[in-house]
């Protein structure tokens, strides 16, 4: 799970799949002047939700096998991080990861990130009372 909090400065987003079997989702952001973080997370679905994410049940609600990870990286420029993902979004492309490819530039608070995240066509997201609780929760379909 992938928590969007407050306090927290957002870059950009990637999303990667197929729409079939397959896809990846990643969100960087600094928490502080010398602290990127890089969230992913990588995400199979189930065969008996074959007909893709979007047929049959919510995205929250499926069975999909989903797999989160965190790297941490210092002393960087946002720039200079966005480069990095970006490559590795590349060879994820190369070894047939997907094609349906989404790189969404943020570069604000919680608030924007929501606010531009939900208007993306690969995402769904809940909040526990929309933008009052401390903490929202993003999937990508």
């Amino acid at each position: 799970m992938i928590e969007i909090k407050p306090g927290v400065h957002y870059i950009c987003l990637w999303f990667l799949g197929d729409n079939k079997t397959q896809d990846w989702f990643g969100v960087l952001s600094r928490v502080d002047e010398n602290t990127i973080v890089f969230e992913y997370r990588f995400r199979y679905y189930n065969d008996d939700d074959s007909k893709g994410p979007f047929d049959r049940r919510g995205p929250f609600d499926r069975s999909d096998e989903k797999n989160f990870y965190r790297a941490t990286m210092l002393g960087k420029l946002d720039v200079e991080a966005i480069s990095l993902v970006d490559d590795t979004v590349t060879e994820l492309q190369n070894t047939g990861f997907g094609h349906n490819k989404h790189k969404v530039l943020i570069d604000g608070d919680r608030t924007k990130f929501i606010t531009i995240v939900r208007a993306q066509p690969f995402v769904h997201a809940r909040s526990e009372d929309d933008l009052k609780s401390t903490t929202n929760v993003v999937g990508s379909a």
